[in-house]
């Protein structure tokens, strides 16, 4: 059994999450074998050094606009949200 760490990060952003649909495959040997893995949800956020920060109330109907726009989204490549788990 093999044991390795995997980093992932970025060189900007902030605190807003980004979900990535990815699979792994690892190519290991002389030979090319390769295992790979299902499909999984990675979510990154960041690097964020965030002293302080304004934000500004938004109305009701910019609130569900978003949420309804991320809602979309995420079932779009198959993220389940709360409200769609067993």
């Amino acid at each position: 059994m093999e044991r390795f760490t995997i980093r992932i990060g970025r060189e900007s952003g902030g605190p807003a999450l980004t979900v990535y649909k990815v699979r792994l495959k690892i190519i290991f040997n002389e030979d090319d074998e390769a295992v790979e893995s299902e499909p999984f949800f990675l979510k990154v956020t960041g690097p964020n050094i965030i002293l302080a920060q304004y934000v500004h109330g938004v109305t009701k109907k910019e609130w569900d606009e978003c949420i309804e726009r991320n809602v979309t989204t995420f079932r779009a490549i198959g993220y389940k949200l709360y409200e769609d788990r067993d």
